[in-house]
This record gives C-alpha cells, sequence and structure tokens, in this order.
C-alpha cells in the first residue's frame, strides 16, 4: 500500500469473513444451486480450511480453500474467504481473481464490491476500481463503521490521481461532515482545493507537506466549525506561506463560496502573480468579472483559452462575457464551440440559445431551449441515480460555470 492507505485489516476481513458467510447464505446458500453439493471429501475440506483460517493459520487455510473451490466452485464462503485471506496478505492480483469469481455468484453483494474495488486499486486499475466502489456504496457495505472509511478515501485518491478535484471534494466534504478528521483526510482535503495530483504532494514531514494539510484543515472547517473559523485558518495559512503553489487559488474560490467576491477577486489576482499561468485563477477571475464589468473578464478568458485551446468551460466564459458586451458573432462562434466540446451540459445550450436569439436566429434559439430542458431532465435523473457521488453534498459551486475541471 502506498503511504495514505497503510492500515492492517486483518481483524476487520476476518470478522467479516464470518459475517459474510451467512449474508451469502441469505442470498442463495453458500453452496451454489447450479453446482450440487460435492462428496464428503468437499465438506472436510472447507472444514478444515475455516479452523485454519480461525487459528489464524492463513497460508495453511488458503490452500485448503483452494482444494474446496476446485470441487466446488460455486461456493461463495469459501471465495469470499480465499479472498480475504489474500488480500490481507498483499497478494492483489489473486485477491482480485478471487473476489470476481465471488462477485459473479453475488454481483448484488456490496462488500465484495468493495474488495474488488480495494484489489483492483492496489494493481493501479483505478477505473475499474471507481467502478466497483461506486457500486458497493450505492449497494450497502457489511461493518461500515470500519470499511466505510477506507471505501470513501479510496475512491478520493483514484479521483486525485485523474485530476477529477471537484468529485474528490465531494466526497471528502461527506467524509468531513461524517467526523473524519485524521491527518490523511485533511492532506486529501488539501490536495483537492489546492488542484494537486498525488505526484505533487510534498514528502510526509516536510513544511510542503504542513501546508496541504493546514489548507485542508482551513476548507474544512467550513463543515466542522464555522465560516468565520475557516476563514481565520485560511488567512492564517496564506499569510504563512504566500508564494505556495495555489494557496491563493484555494483561499480565493472559499471566499467566492460565501459571496465576498471582491475578497475572492484579490486572491485570485495574487495567485497569478506568483503563477501567471495559473488557468483556473484567470477562469475564476473571468467569471466575477460577468455582468460586473464583463469588458474586464474578456482578457482573462482569452488568456486561459491560449493555454487549453480545447477547454468547453473557457469557450463558454469567452462566449457570455461577449455577448454581455453585445459581440454576438463573437459569442455565437464561442458558444458554438463550448456545445460541440460538452455536448451534455445544459447551461450551454441555454447560453447558446440566448445568443442565437440576439443574432434573430429564432429556431435555432429554440432547437437548443429544447435541448437544455431535455439535458436538465436527463442531468436531473442521472443525479437522483448517484448517490455514490453523494451529490447532495456537492462541491461548493458546483452548479457554477466558472468551476474548471482541468
Amino acid at each position: 500500500m502506498n503511504q495514505y492507505t497503510k492500515a492492517s485489516y486483518s481483524t476487520a476481513l476476518l470478522l467479516l469473513a464470518c459475517m459474510a458467510g451467512a449474508c451469502l447464505r441469505a442470498q442463495g446458500g453458500g453452496v451454489s444451486q447450479a453446482h450440487p453439493p460435492s462428496p464428503a471429501s468437499f465438506a472436510a475440506l472447507a472444514q478444515r480450511a475455516d479452523a485454519a483460517r480461525d487459528a489464524d493459520h492463513l497460508d495453511d487455510a488458503a490452500k485448503l480453500y483452494r482444494q474446496a473451490l476446485k470441487l466446488n466452485p460455486g461456493w461463495k464462503e469459501g471465495w469470499w474467504s480465499l479472498g480475504t485471506i489474500d488480500y490481507d496478505s498483499a497478494r492483489y492480483a489473486g485477491a482480485m481473481v478471487d473476489f470476481d469469481r465471488l462477485i459473479k455468484l453475488a454481483p448484488t453483494d456490496g462488500t465484495t464490491n468493495l474488495m474488488l474495488g480495494l484489489c483492483e486499486y492496489e494493481m493501479g486499475l483505478y477505473e475499474s476500481s471507481d467502478k466497483h466502489l461506486a457500486a458497493a456504496w450505492k449497494l450497502g457495505i457489511q461493518d461500515a463503521t470500519d470499511l466505510e472509511p477506507e471505501l470513501l478515501y479510496h475512491r478520493v485518491l483514484i479521483k486525485l490521481r485523474a485530476r477529477q478535484f471537484e468529485g474528490a471534494y465531494e466526497i471528502l466534504a461527506h467524509m468531513v461532515r461524517m467526523g473524519m478528521r485524521e491527518e490523511k483526510v485533511m492532506v486529501a482535503m488539501g490536495m483537492a482545493v489546492l488542484r494537486m495530483g498525488p505526484g505533487e504532494l510534498p514528502p510526509v514531514g516536510s513544511p510542503g507537506y504542513a501546508v496541504v494539510e493546514r489548507v485542508g484543515r482551513a476548507e474544512s472547517a467550513r463543515f466542522s466549525d464555522t465560516y468565520d473559523k475557516a476563514r481565520q485558518l485560511y488567512k492564517e495559512a496564506v499569510d504563512s506561506t504566500p508564494d505556495f503553489p495555489r494557496i491563493h487559488y484555494a483561499y480565493g474560490r472559499f471566499l467566492m463560496e460565501i459571496n465576498d467576491p471582491d475578497a475572492a477577486a484579490s486572491e485570485f489576482e495574487a495567485e497569478l502573480k506568483f503563477q501567471p499561468k495559473d488557468y483556473n485563477a484567470m477562469l475564476k477571475l473571468a467569471f466575477l468579472d460577468y455582468h460586473k464589468d464583463s469588458a474586464a473578464g474578456i482578457p482573462y478568458a482569452e488568456a486561459a483559452l491560449k493555454l487549453a485551446p480545447n477547454d468547453p468551460l473557457a469557450h463558454y466564459l469567452l462566449g457570455i462575457l461577449s455577448l454581455d458586451v453585445d459581440n454576438v458573432d463573437r459569442a455565437v462562434n464561442e458558444l458554438e464551440i463550448a456545445r460541440k466540446l460538452a455536448p451534455r451540459e445544459p447551461q450551454f445550450a441555454f447560453a447558446l440559445g440566448n445568443a442565437y436569439a440576439k443574432a434573430n436566429r429564432r429556431e435555432d434559439s429554440l432547437r437548443q431551449k429544447q435541448a437544455f430542458v431535455a439535458l436538465k431532465a436527463a442531468q436531473k435523473e442521472d443525479d437522483s441515480q448517484s448517490n455514490d457521488e453523494m451529490k447532495g453534498n456537492a462541491v461548493p459551486g458546483a452548479a457554477n460555470p466558472a468551476d474548471g475541471a482541468k
């Protein structure tokens, strides 16, 4: 395991091995109906395997489980026990095979999805891991007190690796509300708001690592304490390390969310002084200028597009800013590009519809407004079916079009 996930699962997994037996029997019996009970040798092997497992003779138990499973490959409890032993022995490839066999026998068992997802994480199969961890969250898991934090934390790590910072933040906010505030969670929160992937995290014990944790505690205080406390912690962190990459961006983002746009703008501008090519600070400033001084926001959107010419959000912001200063042709062009790059984003369809209306293209405008309604309905349906993403605890301002995804 890496430095974030070192933990012993021995006790939890062995307890779960016993608990899961009852659950799997309830789902259809310890022996699959598709595979009738084998001769007495199977029962003897199964009994010896369970006894060896309970006596903590795990290598012997694993050998016996494999022998028994050759005689009866439909034995759910056997696959579970073998999988937990392999996982706890750091034989992740073998454990992945064990739980994959079990999930074919019990596809709706949340705890099996969890263990398969954890194995895949250790094997570096992050996309598949996130899929099974999400399914585990949706289906429910046994012994949630011990294992739910690990499920959520691994999903955070996967999203940080993929630079899906808003998605990581959603889960972390949920974790903090649940009272999970240990160091690794605070560090992950700091990484999310500083837009930092695991490879960018300074070494444990270094001054930089302490800054990341400090920022994470400041952001987390908004959920566990008060906005005033969070603001105080942020200001202390910024004042002590003003040149730390994206610290002004993180603070500005927080200020933007508590409706202090002028202070937020000052922080984003400060970020650009230290990091002149900070794309996300440019987008935030462009958004803050919308309606207030759209002409002033256009250069920020243009600068962001030079750094990321295929980013739909930058095209969208330049489009709505251009429309606000009555540059209709440019607005239509930028918003059409945004729609092509992100065809499932409802707000882009709505904005393009407004631009078409201003260009007297009524039929085109109507089509975009109809597309907006359809996309919003689909988005609502997706949200209602995505409890694993905890949409009710979404990133503050996630609907805000200035939340960059880069």
